[in-house]
């Protein structure tokens, strides 16, 4: 006859459980980490858009600015005191000013996007709901207008 004694398995037990609690620290790590770098990405696209808003406006302003410019530059050209090459050069001005203001206005609509699109906001087939305000004007406004605003 075989004498069999079993052995006790304490030691399996204590390297599971601090394999475990290893793995649970990690993940922990991990979760914390993801979320610290969210925050940062949040506040990264929200001070983007601050800084857009501002930029948008800016130009807005500045478009208008020079569309009274190429005016005054027009009428200085039927005078006679302006030459055609000068007129052309005034209303170039107006042109990379209305460039700037749409290209800043491209970037705010995709960072908006990106922000909606972070909280898992629907963008594709949200319509025109949810705006983001421009001192007064809505950005779907903005960009179903024609042109900067006069």
């Amino acid at each position: 006859m075989v004498l069999q004694v079993p052995f006790p398995k304490g030691g399996q037990v204590d390297d599971k459980a601090k394999l475990a609690a290893h793995d649970l620290a990690m993940l922990e790590y991990q979760y914390n980490r993801a979320l610290a770098d969210s925050r940062t990405e949040i506040n990264g696209l929200a001070q983007k858009l601050q800084y857009l808003t501002g930029k948008i406006n800016m130009l807005d302003s500045l478009v208008a600015e020079k569309k009274k410019e190429v005016d005054a530059a027009r009428e200085s050209y039927k005078l006679g005191k302006m030459t055609n090459l000068e007129l052309q050069f005034v209303e170039g001005k107006v042109d990379q000013a209305e460039s700037d203001y749409y290209s800043a206005l491209f970037e705010h609509m995709v960072t908006t996007a990106t922000l909606r699109s972070f909280f898992g906001e629907d963008i594709i087939h949200q319509g025109s709901g949810g705006s983001i305000p421009l001192e007064g004007r809505r950005i779907d406004a903005a960009v179903e207008a024609p042109g900067p605003s006069p």
